[in-house]
């Protein structure tokens, strides 16, 4: 990760915080990030680091979020032909 994408999670960051003081709540907080061209990626980091949660829960809250929905099949078919060329090389995965 670059300093110009630092500094961007930074400024996502602040944001997100700003907007939780004012009475926003997670759903608004995404809205406004993904707004300003945030991405996906980008919303659980600041999410993870605004509510120190762990990073299963800010995928989970992001990916399934109202403001996210649209791109929930996208995101689930990249997994399976991600999790299907695992299996198709003979790689096994833990867990």
């Amino acid at each position: 990760m670059n300093e110009e994408q630092l500094e961007k999670l930074r400024l996502g960051l602040c944001i997100a915080v700003h907007l939780r003081e004012q009475g926003g709540d997670v759903d608004a907080v995404l809205a406004c990030l993904r707004h300003h061209q945030y991405f996906q990626s980008d919303c659980i980091v600041v999410l993870r680091e605004m509510d120190e949660i762990d990073l299963g829960e800010a995928k989970r809250i992001v990916l399934l979020s109202p403001v996210w929905r649209d791109r929930l099949s996208e995101h689930e078919t990249m997994v399976d032909k991600l999790l299907g060329e695992i299996e198709d090389e003979g790689m096994e995965l833990d867990g």
